[in-house]
């Protein structure tokens, strides 16, 4: 036998979790994988020596925003030398198409800072076009999101939509599973998603349950009211039929972290009564997203200029004041850091508590983020520490969660432009593997691996991916289970992770001897160009506690 690679005397985990690791010879002609077992006798031009690694499939990060850094750097550094081979992109309700109008707007006012690029697509052809044309290390399945949408139909606007409006946007979202989008997403806390109401969400997602697609929320909330929320999205469920998922699932802030009970009853009982929910997670106890989502909602109507007005008026100000103040403590000010601001004057913060800003401002902690939101014309990153560690461990071993970093993917050599954005965007499923496996103990290999790739690809419909077996594409990564890692903290986030030797992408190598390549070789992935799963209904929604799928998602 002969082929292009063949990967020899490896550990396989296959990332089925119906498997234990077993040694193999993994043969790749092209992209494919054309044998896995034992291979002594073949022959190939590229011979990898796996003896004492682990040969897993490539890891598929289930919920990133790299919509705009992929096409910045696609080089994908930060993923693709974590092993990660395929993002799931558009999240949050924030894809990159449709952009018209306000949502167009703030799109450009926001990544126009970058020289290197510029937003000349409003639809979803062009951005798919620009994506094929730039090309990309990693493979991106994308998501449609719902506050792009809802920002080029209707604006920053706290209302319903008119007839005419709600059947705009539900055509756009047609025309996205149209073009082989594999869902929508929501994020239910930023402007202008925040201002829709059930109903709303509902006449979007039903396309999706026609066309068999995947709808993906940051649900309403995640701590005061976390019972809503995940009532809200359950409900969506059962009246559309379509499948749903959630997105890093947590219980944010400290008064909220006992729910976690609750929360687990409520999903496990769900699924036990037939619902066909999945979630996932990242393996760190701090979120992030802008400084801004500490408002209330009403501030974001309208545009920039709308709450840069709301935030230096002193009157509407000390409304602001007040609202927050009830849902906020001292601990909480002291709990959200600084990650990334834009002129230069302010870079100083970069890195600091907000209590710490204040005192070195000589204000008090609101009126400190006021003034630098005012001074950042609203666009400052924070990495919030709200969660507790127990409370991760809990939700990563329950066996309908999968790994999703939540970051973007970064390039090392352009960190000065990016602040100090949190460690999950250098080190997501290396800290999984590091960490949770090989230190503490909370997942077996087997398990992880599942998590990071054949259970995401069996919840997309990528019935051809996250494995390693006969006759399916060779995304494959081979790491050292003793070495790997992650080195990102949130001091020092611009570090690559540790013990990734190869990684291979559409039978590419891409990384070698853990090296970048510079190849190119991921695919912007299609639903047309996956092959149909049964429905849920055809298939036993369950899990198992090792995380087997025994259904077809």
């Amino acid at each position: 036998m002969n082929f292009d690679i063949l990967i020899k005397g490896g550990t396989v985990v296959d990332g089925s979790a119906s498997a234990g690791a077993y040694r193999a010879d993994v043969g790749i002609t092209g992209d494919t994988i054309e044998a896995v077992g034992d291979l002594r006798a073949a022959e190939a031009a590229n011979v990898i020596d796996a003896h004492g690694k682990v040969v897993a499939p490539g890891f598929i990060d289930m919920h990133t925003h790299s919509d705009f850094a992929s096409l910045i750097a696609p080089t994908s550094d930060s993923k693709i030398l974590s092993g990660v081979t395929t993002e799931v992109i558009g999240q949050c309700g924030a894809s990159a198409f449709p952009l018209r109008g306000e949502a167009y707007e703030r799109s450009v006012s926001t990544f126009l800072s970058s020289e290197d690029l510029r937003i000349t697509w409003h639809d979803v052809d062009g951005y798919l076009a620009e994506a094929r044309r730039l090309g990309c290390s990693v493979n991106r399945v994308p998501m449609v999101g719902h506050n792009a949408i809802r920002g080029s139909v209707m604006g920053y606007v706290d209302r319903s939509p008119s007839d005419a409006e709600l059947a705009q946007m539900i055509r756009e979202v047609e025309i996205a599973l149209d073009r082989g989008v594999f869902g929508l997403s929501t994020g239910l806390i930023y402007p202008p998603g925040c201002f829709a109401k059930t109903d709303e969400i509902i006449a979007l997602v039903e396309p999706l349950a026609r066309a068999g697609g995947l709808y993906v929320s940051h649900i309403r909330s995640e701590g005061s009211e976390l019972e809503r929320a995940v009532d809200e999205i359950l409900d969506i469920h059962q009246r559309t039929g379509t499948r749903i998922h959630i997105s890093h699932l947590k219980c944010s802030q400290r008064p909220n972290w006992t729910k976690i009970d609750w929360l687990k009853d409520r999903l496990f009982a769900a699924r036990d009564a037939g619902l066909d929910v999945t979630a996932d997670r990242y393996p760190y106890t701090a979120s992030s997203t802008g400084l801004d989502t500490i408002l209330p909602k009403w501030v974001y109507e309208g545009t920039l200029k709308d709450k840069l007005d709301r935030l230096s008026d002193a009157h509407t100000r000390e409304r602001i004041r007040q609202e927050v103040l009830e849902r906020l403590t001292a601990e909480d000010w002291h709990d959200t850091m600084v990650a990334s601001c834009e002129a230069d004057e302010n870079r100083r913060w970069e890195g600091m508590r907000l209590d710490e800003v204040a005192r070195e401002m000589g204000l008090d902690p609101f009126d400190a983020l006021c003034e630098l939101l005012i001074a950042e014309t609203g666009r400052v990153q924070g990495i919030f520490f709200r969660m507790k560690e127990e409370n991760l461990e809990e939700i990563l071993t329950w066996p309908f969660v999968m790994i999703g970093s939540d970051g973007a993917s970064r390039n090392v050599e352009k960190a000065r432009l990016t602040g100090k954005p949190h460690p999950r965007c250098y080190g997501t499923a290396t800290r999984v593997l590091g960490r949770y496996v090989r230190e503490k103990g909370i997942l077996s290999l087997e398990t992880a691996v599942w998590k990071l790739s054949g259970f995401p690809a069996r919840r997309l419909g990528l019935a051809n991916r996250g494995l390693i077996a006969h006759n399916v594409i060779a995304d494959v990564v081979v790491f050292d289970a003793d070495v790997v890692g992650d080195r990102a903290t949130y001091e020092d986030p611009h570090r690559y992770s540790v013990g990734i030797e190869h990684v291979i992408v559409n039978g590419v190598p891409t990384v070698t001897n853990g090296e970048h390549t510079g190849a190119l070789a991921g695919r912007l992935l299609t639903r047309s160009a996956v092959r149909p799963r049964r429905s849920a209904a055809e298939a036993d929604h369950r899990t198992d506690m090792d995380g087997d799928a025994l259904g077809s998602h």
